[in-house]
């Protein structure tokens, strides 16, 4: 009887660890474990080398190139507010949407090339707020 129970017990701990390795095979083991919130993205930038500053609302900040920051936006309709002379691209902007200007200052040129907007102005002393308005 004890024999019986012995080898119940040592199929039952082999079970559990064939069970217990394929689902770490599938799955994998994470070290450290998975994070229930991600870390916060940063929405605004200064270009170290020109002196600008671009803070947005719908776009995150991906990185700073020779001559500008480049952002990607998140929601249909982004919101960037500029502070001295720059130039932005910005992705994942509908190719037909509409760039209106709000501030003191003047965009002096946008490309659009597919879904990237490139956009070169100066905004004087003040913000300029350039605001993408999705095609009806």
């Amino acid at each position: 009887m004890t024999s019986t129970r012995r080898a119940f017990l040592g199929y039952t701990a082999l079970a559990g660890a064939t069970v217990f390795a394929s689902a770490a095979g599938l799955r994998g083991l994470r070290y450290p474990s998975l994070q229930f919130e991600p870390a916060p993205t940063p929405r605004s930038a200064k270009h170290s080398a020109l002196d600008f500053r671009a803070d947005s609302q719908g776009a995150f900040y991906q990185r700073e190139d020779a001559r500008q920051l480049v952002f990607r936006a998140y929601v249909p309709e982004p919101v960037v507010q500029v502070n001295g002379v720059f130039e932005l691209k910005i992705g994942n902007v509908h190719p037909k949407a509409r760039l209106d200007i709000e501030g003191d200052g003047k965009v002096s040129e946008e490309r659009i090339d597919g879904l990237f907007r490139h956009v070169t102005g100066n905004s004087s002393k003040g913000t300029l707020t350039l605001r993408w308005v999705f095609p009806k």
